[in-house]
């Protein structure tokens, strides 16, 4: 990974970019069953800055199920934690999670999950996920999507 200074950055920049949006009202999660259910306890109910690594990894996979503006909430407040120790093992899968939910889906129905999603972000906040996809894709070249990602978010 790159230097612990770049990664501050980004995630002030992120902070920056999301400190206006507010917390989400509960449901945090779309749909109903175990997965649903798991990620409202672990979020449902909690500012960004009562977030634990607890939390993040009880979700980190299943971030797709968040609501548009729970997503707009919690993913850059756990895009925060994971930058402040990218390499930490409690984070563990959380950077490809987030980094998952950046992908442009081919699915139509998760694509217009994923555009309801982007249609909440304004250009900073637009240009704060730009900075960590473009990031993130180079410490993980290998991952799925992201070529896909790269070229939505503009990183080439």
């Amino acid at each position: 990974m790159s230097g612990s200074s770049d990664t501050a950055a980004l995630a002030a920049e992120i902070a920056s970019a999301f400190e206006a949006v507010a917390p989400p009202a509960p449901p945090v999660a779309t749909g109903a069953g175990p997965i649903q259910d798991d990620v409202e306890q672990a979020l449902a109910g909690k500012r960004a800055e009562e977030l634990t690594p607890q939390d993040s990894r009880a979700v980190r996979l299943d971030l797709w199920s968040l609501t548009p503006a729970a997503w707009h909430y919690y993913a850059p407040a756990l895009l925060g934690m994971f930058l402040a120790d990218p390499g930490a093992d409690e984070l563990d899968g959380l950077g490809e999670g987030i980094f998952a939910t950046l992908v442009p889906p081919q699915d139509a129905e998760l694509r217009e999950r994923f555009d309801e999603r982007m249609a909440l972000l304004d250009d900073a906040q637009r240009a704060a996920l730009r900075a960590f996809v473009c990031w993130y894709r180079e410490q993980v070249p290998e991952l799925a999507g992201a070529d896909a990602a790269a070229q939505h978010w503009g990183c080439d």
